[in-house]
């Protein structure tokens, strides 16, 4: 690895933070979601984690968590995880954080989900 390329990993044509597993990446893109998963998508460092809470108080019908770690087992960051990871943490009503580009988030939703 180059100096120039050390802070970023080109994995199946996107780019990622070099300190996230290359394997739980690759992960995440072959998560499998299932009918009525739900998922925050957004570019980085735009209101990720404003839109998990709202999303997630939604969900919860304002209810709080007993402990701030639950805010990130009910919403797991698919991408730092990997699918299996996230699958078995997440705490329900949840739903998945990514920060996937959309042409990768589409194809897992439609044609995985078939919605």
């Amino acid at each position: 690895m180059d100096a120039s390329n050390r802070f970023i990993l080109n994995v199946e044509g996107v780019n990622i933070a070099a300190f996230f597993s290359e394997e739980c990446f690759r992960s995440a893109l072959q998560f499998k979601p299932k009918p009525g998963d739900v998922f925050v998508v957004a570019y980085p460092k735009c209101g990720t984690t404003w839109m998990q809470n709202l999303v997630l108080n939604v969900m919860r019908r304002g209810r709080t968590f007993e402990r701030p770690s639950d805010f990130y087992l009910a919403s797991p960051f698919l991408d730092q995880l990997g699918a299996e990871d996230s699958e078995n943490m997440m705490i329900h009503p949840g739903c998945y954080k990514t920060h996937l580009p959309l042409h990768k988030v589409i194809c897992y939703v439609i044609f995985q989900c078939k919605l």
